[in-house]
């Protein structure tokens, strides 16, 4: 999709988020959204690694 590697390097991955991949035949691809757990009730949402495991 053109995105640079390390853009894709988060350090926090919900099992529930969902990202929204746009597709059309006229226009490049757009990621809308990357690992969005506002469907899920707040505190089923997880939280994110230690600040010691984070990059």
């Amino acid at each position: 999709m053109g995105a640079p590697a390390a853009g894709w390097l988060r350090p926090v991955d919900y099992h529930c988020g969902v990202t929204v991949i746009r597709y059309h035949s006229e226009v490049p691809p757009r990621v809308l959204c990357v690992n969005d757990t506002g469907h899920l009730a707040e505190d089923l949402r997880g939280v994110e690694y230690p600040p010691d495991l984070r990059w």
